[in-house]
């Protein structure tokens, strides 16, 4: 899949009065847009490390560890989890900020599609927005939901499985013991 490239910062779309603010409130979409999957895949990441060193701790009879690792491996998994909750965090605030821009251009390009903005239609108004503008809404919209996990519990999701993970990694500590 080929990236879009960004919408040029300084174009002023046609849309009428405010069209320099509504290019800036895209490029703004756009830049979280992109903020938001840079932040996404993060989180996997951090989660697959998480996952990997619970699995590591979990097997550590199997691979002959001894108990400093494990003991290091539990400060590392307890630090990927904290930085997953740092990611997410930021994602959300990220999402929230992009949310109220969404509706906003989406409200702003509406009146522009359908009439003016004291409500009066045009007559025969079969005008789009340009085609940049509904990708970049598009992209938006598609990057709202992190990866694997889609649906508006998604955070949740992510952070409940890393505690998990914590909480198996502190069980084996309790409970492994290692040579």
């Amino acid at each position: 899949m080929v990236e879009s490239e960004p919408p040029d910062r300084e174009a002023v779309f046609d849309l009428g009065p405010g069209s320099r603010h509504l290019s800036n409130s895209i490029w703004q979409l756009d830049s979280i847009s992109r903020k938001m999957r840079i932040l996404g895949l993060y989180a996997v990441g951090l989660m697959a490390l998480l996952l990997l060193l619970t699995l590591m701790n979990l097997s550590g009879k199997a691979f002959f560890l001894d108990f400093a690792f494990a003991r290091l491996s539990l400060f590392f998994s307890i630090a990927a989890a904290l930085c997953i909750f740092i990611v997410l965090v930021m994602r959300d605030s990220l999402r929230r900020r992009g949310n109220a821009l969404f509706e906003e251009l989406s409200d702003e390009l509406q009146w522009y599609a359908i009439g003016d903005h004291r409500g009066e239609a045009r007559s025969g108004s079969t005008s789009r927005p340009p085609l940049e503008i509904r990708v970049v809404l598009r992209s938006y919209a598609r990057t709202t939901d992190l990866p694997m996990v889609p649906g508006r519990y998604g955070e949740a999701i992510y952070m409940a499985t890393a505690f998990m993970l914590v909480l198996a990694d502190v069980a084996t500590m309790t409970v492994v013991k290692y040579y």
